[in-house]
């Protein structure tokens, strides 16, 4: 699998997983969530 692809699926995990959590009843929640999701996608300066 390509990189891009390996991203994508990492994302509908979190996402899936954000769901299963209920969390989108929970806008604070779903927001903490999306963040840590989306902090780990950054990529570090070594």
């Amino acid at each position: 699998m390509d990189p891009r692809g390996e991203v994508l699926a990492l994302v509908a995990g979190a996402f899936a997983a954000i769901r299963h959590a209920g969390a989108e009843t929970d806008r604070p929640r779903s927001a903490h969530l999306t963040r840590i999701m989306l902090d780990g996608l950054r990529p570090r300066a070594d």
